[in-house]
């Protein structure tokens, strides 16, 4: 799986600062929402609804996880979702988020 080293490189390049927390995640997300917006328009505009579907039953690998979704329900199948808290006003990772 890609490392996001190069999204901060570019990103600090860009903005002039490290991005923020959850940044490559949002970067993964929108790319995500952008391939299935691609697919579904290859059919005509589609509207929010007819990609509620594809968006559904979507896997993405990004730059920080590989996400994945139950078709059914739209719930997250993949991994990596984590735990972050704020002491002396900075974020700390605390870990992987519980799965029940």
């Amino acid at each position: 799986m890609p490392t996001a080293r190069a999204f901060t490189t570019a990103f600090r390049e860009r903005f002039g600062s490290p991005p923020g927390y959850y940044a490559a995640e949002a970067y993964d997300a929108t790319n995500l929402i952008i391939a299935e917006l691609v697919k579904a328009a290859k059919k005509g505009r589609p509207s929010r609804r007819e990609l509620v579907g594809p968006l559904r039953g979507s896997t993405y690998t990004g730059i920080t996880k590989r996400f994945s979704f139950k078709p059914e329900d739209g719930t997250f199948t993949g991994q990596g979702v984590f735990l972050h808290t704020v002491e002396d006003g900075a974020f700390r990772f605390v870990g992987p988020a519980p799965t029940a």
